[in-house]
Order: structure tokens, then sequence, then C-alpha cells
């Protein structure tokens, strides 16, 4: 009766020692967590086309020799006005997302001074899409697995109840009991990585 409690002791002090190598290993294994971040830049062309369109050269125009010219005074105030004033025309033919076209024209004494035409390109030139990703191991867990053995020696028979615990850094720990030969028997796995 004496050596089947000792059995039990044993076997509780095996248990414990378990445990607490258990425990040594769950504290020392980091969480890596996986994060993914999806960037994405579209560039448009920061270019102002702006061109100044040359200057027209005019030419004469004859009249008929028989035309009759007559001449009202306050028409002719009023066409003076006009001929001595500078006019500016701002002319936008195209304002959307893809372009963006506009016209100046600067007219005095009956001619164009200045032209100009600015031209802004809205469309896309670049899209890049950066995804980073920082790879991480899942979450190691403690694996715990109950199993039977049966065994045979030349001058005896055994039936034994396992249990084997691997741990988060893959180191193995048994333990089987043999139930007719009043037996334990403790087992440590390593593992071991060839390259």
């Amino acid at each position: 009766m004496k050596a089947k409690g000792n059995h039990i002791y044993i076997a509780i002090i095996i248990g414990l020692g378990l445990w607490i190598l258990f425990m040594e290993t769950c504290n020392k294994c980091p969480k890596i967590t996986m994060t993914t971040d999806t960037i994405t830049t579209i560039e448009y062309d920061t270019i102002i086309h702006d061109s100044l369109i040359p200057k027209p050269i005019p030419y004469e125009v004859t009249l008929p020799p028989d035309t009759i010219r007559y001449v009202d005074s306050a028409y002719c105030i009023a066409i003076a006005r006009s001929y001595y004033s500078r006019n500016i025309y701002n002319d936008t033919l195209q304002d959307d997302t893809s372009a963006f076209i506009k016209i100046e024209d600067t007219t005095y004494k009956n001619e164009l001074q200045r032209r100009r035409l600015t031209f802004i390109n809205r469309r896309p030139t670049k899209i890049t899409t950066i995804i980073n990703q920082s790879t991480s191991s899942i979450e190691a867990k403690n694996k715990f697995y109950v199993g039977v053995s049966v065994g045979r020696e030349t001058t005896q028979f055994g039936i034994g109840v396992n249990a084997m615990l691997v741990t988060k850094k893959n180191q193995a720990y048994s333990g089987m009991y043999d139930i007719m030969n009043k037996d334990f028997y403790g087992t440590i796995y390593y593992n071991i990585k060839f390259k």
C-alpha cells in the first residue's frame, strides 16, 4: 500500500514540474500582429501650358470708289472712345475633370495687343498603389494531447495512459502511467531544425 502512495506523489511532483515548465515557456513568446496598409497616390500633370499666340498682322482693305460717307458727330465720339479703350475678353472653352482651356484677348486701337491660351491637363498621369504588409506569424498556442499506449517486453505486458504537452516554442513534454505495472515514465522532446 505504501508503494502505491509513492507512485501518486511522484506523479503529482512530475505534474507540477511540467506545469512550471509550461508556465515558463508561455510568458516568453511575443505576440505578433499582422497589419496591412494600402496607399494610393494619383499624380496630375502640374505643368500649366501657357502660350502666347503671335500678334496678327493687319492688312489694308480698300473701299470701292462709289462709297458715300456720312459722318455723325455723336457717332464719331462713340467710335473714338471705342477705338482708344482697352478691351479684355476672357473665354473659357472647357472647364471639367479632363482639362481647363481658357483664351484671353486684349484689343486696343482695333488691334489684338495680346492673346493668351491657358491649358491645364486634369487627367491623371500616374496612379501608384503601394501595399505595405508586415508579415507575422500566427500567435502560437500550447497544445495538449491525451492517448493510450500498449507495449510488451519479454517478461511483461503493459497498458498505459499518456499525456503530452507541446509548448509555443515547439518543445514537447509527455508522461505515461502504466496501469498494469504501476510505473510512470516522463519524456522531454526538443525540436531540431536542419538547414
